[in-house]
């Protein structure tokens, strides 16, 4: 009975029809946040499912070249990629006394002696040995692979330094890998991936004879020319001595998008005497971007990648989001794909790529800006190829990869 007079005073009231629009103006925007979460969250679902079934007929495209180990349901997380160096943990490769010498001979006054400072004797991790670690890879004979693919290394470096519009080389940190793993974490009903990646230490010069040493196995047919997932992580690691952090550039331009490729210098190692289009920037895991806790920060190697390339800084509105690991079966390395927005218009990365960028003369030959669009990629692709222009694998895959992230249907590069 009080329950009802009370009631029956309210509605009596002026302040109820206001109070009772409130409420249902609120139920009202609840429904509708509801309704509208749940049409997003399906419509998420199916983008993901798409770039999903996409990634499976892009694996099986690329099989021969590159082999993708991993991608993120959307993009990854930054605390959920995780790169751990043990510096205890070595693999190093000497250069012979007499290589050493013709080095220095040909770099003198061109670089410090610190740059092409090597290796006297092999360096391997305790308990074993140069003999063992070629036994476990069933590759015969791997210590004078190993010297023969040291002098050819160290012929190189000469040349680096004796034939014009050559830059010197110069040996410093890198990395083995000593395995990586991944896994699934499903938070908030949205699947994301966490990959982990654990390396050694070793050096510039190393790498380039393992590089040398592989070539020459595939050469002969040996099975680590059909390496699958299992294998790289877990046999033929020593031969993994490079990671490349590729970044494609988007470019906010006049209220459209441009994606930049950069055309590489015939004269880096893996583009084998020939310039092709590439990635925007190509960078390495160096000892530069190894932190106290023997942390390996990939965005950080990217910024760097895009300021000593190309000359750019990132500021607070640009994002760069990676998405794909992957084995490159050419060059027997690991690499990681992604993309960087810029706010930034065409003249104006022109102009800092010209100014600023510490290595643009050495690597870079020329940019193209091409409109994000699918008909303008597919027109430039074309153009190029029928031109005689090559373009490297990871540049073929990963603006597949950045094109399906931003809706674009497949591109056949």
């Amino acid at each position: 009975m009080i329950f009802s007079s009370a009631v029956a005073a309210f509605f009596s009231t002026n302040a109820a029809p206001f109070i009772l629009g409130i409420i249902g103006g609120l139920l009202t925007n609840f429904i509708w946040q509801k309704w509208r979460d749940a049409v997003e969250k399906n419509a998420a679902a199916r983008f993901s499912q798409k770039v999903s079934e996409r990634l499976v007929h892009l694996s099986a495209d690329f099989k021969d070249e590159i082999l993708l180990l991993d991608s993120a349901g959307t993009h990854y997380l930054a605390e959920n990629i995780s790169v751990q160096v043990d510096e205890d943990l070595k693999f190093l490769v000497p250069c012979q006394a007499d290589d050493v010498r013709a080095i220095a001979e040909a770099a003198r006054g061109k670089a410090k002696p610190t740059a092409i400072a090597f290796e006297k004797d092999f360096v391997v991790p305790r308990g074993l040995t140069v003999e063992a670690i070629g036994s476990s890879m069933g590759i015969d004979h791997f210590r004078e692979r190993l010297i023969a693919g040291s002098r050819a290394t160290a012929e190189r470096f000469v040349e680096s330094y004796e034939k014009p519009g050559r830059f010197g080389e110069f040996n410093g940190k890198s990395f083995f890998l000593r395995g990586f793993t991944r896994a699934r974490d499903p938070r908030g009903g949205d699947e994301r991936t966490t990959f982990f990646l654990a390396l050694g230490m070793t050096d510039w010069f190393t790498g380039l004879t393992l590089y040398n040493v592989y070539h020459q196995l595939a050469a002969e047919g040996h099975g680590i020319v059909h390496a699958d997932e299992s294998s790289i992580s877990e046999k033929y690691n020593w031969f993994i001595r490079g990671f490349g952090v590729n970044v494609l550039a988007i470019l906010h331009d006049g209220g459209k998008r441009y994606v930049v490729f950069s055309k590489r210098s015939g004269n880096l190692y893996n583009m084998r005497g020939k310039s092709r289009w590439h990635v925007t920037t190509n960078e390495g895991l160096t000892g530069q971007d190894l932190e106290s806790d023997g942390r390996l920060d990939l965005y950080a190697c990217a910024e760097r990648g895009l300021r000593e390339e190309n000359g750019i800084e990132l500021r607070p509105m640009d994002a760069i989001r990676f998405y794909s690991f992957f084995f490159l079966r050419t060059d027997f390395e690991l690499g990681i794909l992604g993309s960087a927005e810029l706010r930034l218009s065409r003249a104006e990365f022109s102009k800092q790529a010209r100014a600023l960028a510490r290595d643009n003369t050495m690597e870079i030959r020329q940019y193209a800006f091409v409109e994000f669009t699918e008909r303008a990629i597919q027109e430039f692709y074309r153009r190029e190829t029928e031109a005689g222009e090559e373009f490297t694998a990871s540049a073929r895959l990963g603006i597949e990869i950045v094109s399906a992230r931003n809706g674009l249907n497949r591109l056949n590069t």
